[in-house]
């Protein structure tokens, strides 16, 4: 089952250190998306739902980050086909971050390693 408060928690945490720290190399952005890959591709079959059910576009945004790597880590077709219903009924997000690219970048994973 998806840890949601832990989800919610690292969420804050990225959010937290993109203001503190403006480097996308420092190393507690890099602990923070590790920990996200582990939550989101622990259950995927529970990411996938909350990605449907719950998700908000600040958390939509802030996962694409770590699309490529779920995508690698879980293998998962349908974790694909979730991202792109988020992303067909979430244009505005999806435009202003480029977010269709990490969705592209998350297919080619999955494609590359079968």
């Amino acid at each position: 089952m998806l840890n949601i408060k832990r989800l919610k928690e690292l969420i804050k945490e990225r959010e937290r250190l993109f203001v503190e720290t403006q480097d996308e190399w420092d190393y507690g952005i890099e602990k923070c998306w590790k920990e996200l890959i582990k939550v989101l591709s622990e259950d995927i079959v529970s990411t996938i739902h909350y990605i449907d059910t719950e998700c908000n576009d600040d958390e939509f945004s802030w996962f694409s980050e770590i699309f490529e790597e779920v995508a690698r880590e879980t293998q998962s077709q349908e974790f694909i086909d979730c991202l792109w219903r988020y992303a067909n009924n979430h244009k505005k997000i999806c435009d202003e971050y480029n977010i269709r690219d990490f969705i592209e970048g998350a297919q080619e994973e999955i494609q590359t390693n079968r």
